[in-house]
């Protein structure tokens, strides 16, 4: 039986249904094989968990980086550390902020040193001129696409590249992956996207279509 309510796994209503031995599985679909992974209690956690302990256990700072946005967007922490995270991931020469529309405005420089600070915390050295120019090195992009086997982190740091090179690519997938996989902050609590990869492999596949033929900068 295979079920999906995370109340029965995760909460305390699932007591309610202990005679019946309910469990939840994960099913993915690779290379045309099916493969089945069981849902722990243990596998459901709060976003910012899910976040700091990626954050705690990537090797990668472009993948911190990554989950440390997402955790300040699930607690709501819109602010100039968000926007400097932002501006970097979307290789900005100077941070900045929306203001209208698609005007958008610089940090002031006290600005930018407080947001530094505060996500110095999380990832220590952090240096935005430093990554910005790693980042837009196309190959050190396609590096790092490549030491990911998580399809939610290919497609982050797809994104990114695209910053560098936007070649003719389908506006509708363009648009499904923006809009699909640029916020996934909607619940509450979730599965780890390391461990649990829902991007589906097509997703996946047009990503590496896009970033293969981009050249050296």
């Amino acid at each position: 039986m295979i079920l999906s309510r995370i109340d029965i796994v995760r909460f305390s209503t699932r007591r309610l249904f202990a005679t019946a031995n309910p469990v939840a599985h994960f099913l993915t679909s690779k290379e045309g094989a099916i493969a089945e992974k069981p849902i722990l209690h243990s596998d459901l956690n709060t976003f910012s968990e899910v976040c700091d302990a990626n954050i705690v256990a990537a090797s990668d700072v472009a993948i911190k980086l990554i989950y440390l946005r997402r955790k300040f967007e699930i607690l709501g922490q819109i602010d100039a550390s968000s926007d400097v995270l932002s501006s970097l991931l979307h290789l900005r020469a100077v941070p900045d902020r929306p203001i209208c529309g698609e005007e958008r405005e610089p940090l002031d420089i006290a600005e930018v040193e407080e947001a530094a600070a505060k996500i110095s915390k999380a990832i220590p050295g952090f240096n935005y001129s430093q990554l910005l120019s790693e980042f837009r090195d196309i190959g050190r992009l396609k590096a790092k696409f490549a030491a990911t086997d998580v399809g939610y982190e290919k497609v982050q740091i797809s994104r990114t590249m695209l910053e560098i090179h936007k070649p003719q690519e389908d506006d509708t997938f363009r648009k499904f992956v923006n809009e699909t996989f640029h916020i996934e902050n909607e619940y509450v609590r979730l599965r780890d996207p390391r461990d649990f990869d829902s991007v589906p492999e097509f997703v996946v596949a047009e990503c590496v279509c896009q970033v293969e033929p981009m050249p050296a900068v």
